[in-house]
């Protein structure tokens, strides 16, 4: 009711906070107390006064440095140095860029010839295997290891002789083809050695056993069936062909073997050594490259060096291991892709590396050349820019000394006039020899310090004339400003405890709502509860039922386990029965085979005419055997079915004592849900007198927040009166404490003014 009737008669509620606030705010008669205010202008002015001193300090600090550390002629010099160091860097990076481009060319070139030298290998190495895998295939060859070797006769004379003419055209006519060996495990082995002849050698049967015991050596694992299997391949060396065969192992790096299709023989044909070092020398590479050809493990190496441009090549002892050793050949064997021209490192030393796979064969090409070896002609030009850029920067250097020492001149002097000019003297004047931008500059300040010498003399009269009204205006400003901040204060209080009272009322408010909402919320939650409860003892009840069900099926399971054990145990009695029909069997066979043997040997007594006779005795015999076996099998079979039968009757007899065990915690189960059962009910009923009981406090609830509310309406409109004469009061005093500051401001500026004015010359 207090609310409606605010709202109905607002005009006599204002009307009474008015007299109210007259009654209590009177405008009291202040004092103004000038020496304070005078005290406060001159501690103003004494701050000024030090604030100028410093300033005048830091300008004497930052002088000092300029001249130190500072001076423009250093500037200048720096700034001519700066494209000195561009054209030296110019130099640098175009050198760089030369030698990038000198050195690709290089290896393009480089490329070309590692191509041609790989193209020339990879026809050696397939001419050879063509002609070994030919010479597989001879017919003469071929005739002779099958048929001629075994016989002595005018025709296997002249297919030997057919055959050595044949190979020894063939390496005659091929320089890169030192020896060839054709051997077999069987018959004589076609020869030819350090290319001087072609021979038969007989071969005794020592030599033979000597030759079957190439399978099992190194060279010969490859191609044994024992061992990889392999029809044919490279290889380095064969020191045990060379052994038994008196070959040469210094003529040849590398050999091709193909077997004999039915793996009793093979074609042996050596690369020549000199012919491949001839072809590596000619790769004129420079000092300190490497040169190879690698097979796995096997390298042929050569290494070159320059003296007084002459380039000599040398090779590493077989067997030495080069490029095996380093880890980039490695890796560019695992990638089984050609490589030209990559930058690695090796030894402290840059060098560039180029890998090439000679086609199928399972050779590769690699070289290494010093990366300077390509550079070797740039150093002509890299001392000419050298040169060049060393006469650019003493150029630079002159050239900017003498424009810093005139520049810096001219500014040195313009410096120390306006450092005069800084302090108070504004009679200086600047001038200058020069006719630039500087004689400009020094016009101009002459000009400016002028101008500024008829203000300084127009602003000595001024500033008394200021210093009169700025004091009158800060008295009125300054009483007016004190009766404001009374006036204030006392609202600012009275406004502070409306707005206190208001915003507790609406904290209370807001706080009513949410205990009303969490009864609310405990009210719904509470019949939830209770529905659930209901929800549990009906599956309590369906819990019992169900276990009943499974007592009953556990009995039956019980029943049927030992009617189960009943039946393994006529089985196991019907095995013994089925043993004994076996023991049967085995007598039968027994008598039967006595028979036959009699019958056997009654037939032999009757000759010839007892033949066909005894034929029937012995396949009576053979089919007494097989019965015995197969009664041996049956009796095998049946001791199983023992065994499955005596474990089937073990896991019933378990299985009954688990149904057993399983029975009584079926009936502990039971029991437990009446117990559940109970104490649900009794939950119901406790939660039936909360739920009464939160419906009455949801009632009373109502009642409060209603009159919570009315305080709240009340308290909001008072601390909004009081809030609306705050303002105006607190506008009023803004006003008067702007002016009196502004005041003040004047009054410090024009005593500051005053003060500046002194030590300036006019």
């Amino acid at each position: 009711m207090g609310l409606i009737n605010k709202k109905n008669n607002p005009d006599s509620t204002t009307e009474k906070t008015t007299n109210n606030s007259r009654k209590k705010f009177s405008i009291p008669k202040v004092k103004i107390d000038l020496s304070k205010l005078k005290s406060k202008g001159e501690a103003k002015r004494e701050k000024k006064k030090e604030e100028i001193k410093e300033a005048r300090l830091i300008i004497d600090r930052d002088r000092a440095f300029m001249k130190k550390y500072s001076n423009i002629g250093i500037k200048l010099l720096v700034a001519y140095c700066i494209p000195v160091v561009l054209i030296v860097l110019l130099g640098f990076f175009s050198f760089k860029t030369a030698t990038k481009v000198v050195v690709k060319q290089y290896s393009t070139s480089v490329k070309s010839m590692v191509s041609a030298t790989e193209n020339y290998l990879a026809m050696v190495f397939n001419t050879v295997e063509n002609k070994a895998q030919t010479l597989n295939v001879d017919d003469d060859l071929v005739r002779y290891y099958k048929v001629l070797y075994k016989k002595e006769s005018n025709e296997k004379q002249t297919v030997a002789a057919t055959i050595l003419n044949e190979m020894g055209t063939y390496v005659k006519s091929m320089d890169f083809v030192s020896d060839y060996y054709v051997a077999s495990d069987h018959g004589r082995a076609f020869l030819n050695i350090d290319r001087s002849e072609t021979q038969l050698r007989e071969t005794d049967e020592g030599s033979y056993g000597k030759f079957v015991e190439f399978w099992n050596q190194p060279e010969g694992l490859k191609f044994s069936s024992a061992g990889e299997g392999k029809n044919n391949g490279w290889i380095g060396k064969h020191p045990y062909m060379d052994e038994i065969y008196y070959g040469n192992p210094d003529s040849y790096s590398f050999a091709y073997v193909q077997t004999f299709m039915m793996k009793d023989g093979v074609v042996i044909i050596d690369v020549d050594k000199a012919n491949l070092q001839n072809t590596l020398s000619a790769l004129e590479l420079g000092d300190g490259s490497y040169a190879a050809i690698v097979l796995g493990e096997d390298e042929l190496v050569m290494t070159q060096t320059e003296t007084d441009g002459v380039v000599s090549a040398s090779f590493l002892d077989e067997g030495t291991a080069f490029f095996n050793n380093l880890e980039f050949f490695q890796q560019a064997v695992a990638a089984a892709e050609q490589i030209s021209g990559q930058e690695v490192e090796l030894e402290g030393r840059d060098y560039l590396f180029y890998y090439t796979p000679i086609e199928d064969t399972g050779f590769s090409l690699n070289i290494l050349i010093p990366e300077d070896n390509a550079t070797e002609q740039m150093g002509s030009i890299k001392t000419v820019t050298v040169v060049m850029v060393l006469i650019g920067i003493i150029v630079a250097l002159g050239i900017g000394t003498i424009l810093a020492k005139g520049i810096s001149g001219t500014l040195s002097a313009v410096c120390k006039n306006l450092d005069k000019v800084a302090k108070g003297d504004f009679t200086r004047t600047f001038s200058t020899k020069r006719k630039d931008e500087l004689r400009f500059l020094t016009d101009t300040l002459n000009v400016t310090v002028g101008g500024i010498n008829g203000i300084m003399k127009d602003v000595h009269g001024f500033s008394d004339d200021v210093t009169d009204s700025a004091n009158k205006v800060a008295n009125a400003s300054g009483e007016m400003k004190d009766i404001m901040e009374n006036i204030s204060s006392e609202l600012d209080q009275m406004a502070l405890g409306a707005e206190s009272q208001a915003k507790d009322a609406d904290l209370c408010a807001e706080e009513m709502t949410h205990f009303s909402d969490k009864l609310d919320e405990v009210a719904t939650r509470t019949k939830l509860i209770g529905e659930t409860a209901d929800k549990t003892i009906d599956s309590t009840k369906l819990g019992k039922t169900t276990i009943s069900e499974l007592n009953e099926k556990s009995s039956m399971t019980t029943e049927i386990v030992n009617q189960l054990v009943v039946e393994i145990q006529e089985v196991i009695r019907q095995t013994d029965v089925i043993s004994n029909f076996v023991g049967v069997i085995n007598e039968i066979a027994e008598q039967t085979n006595l028979l036959s043997l009699n019958a056997s040997i009654e037939a032999a007594r009757a000759g010839e005419a007892g033949r066909g006779f005894s034929v029937v005795a012995e396949e009576i015999r053979k089919l007494a055997d097989q019965s015995m076996q197969a009664a041996s099998q049956i009796d095998n079979l049946l001791g199983d079915i023992r065994n499955a039968s005596q474990k089937a009757t073990n896991s019933a007899n378990r299985t009954t004592l688990f149904i057993n065990e399983q029975g009584e915690a079926l009936d502990n189960t039971t029991e437990v849900f009446a117990s559940i059962t109970e104490c649900v009910d009794d939950m119901v009923d406790g939660l039936n007198r909360i739920s009464e009981n939160m419906m009455a406090m949801i009632q009373e609830k109502e009642i409060i927040a209603g009159s919570i509310t009315n305080i709240a309406a009340v308290s909001e409109e008072t601390a909004a009166v009081t809030r609306s004469v705050t303002d105006s009061i607190g506008g009023q005093l803004n006003t008067a404490m702007t002016l009196a500051g502004e005041a003040n401001t004047l009054n410090d500026k024009v005593a500051s003014l005053s003060d500046s004015m002194k030590h300036i010359m006019v």
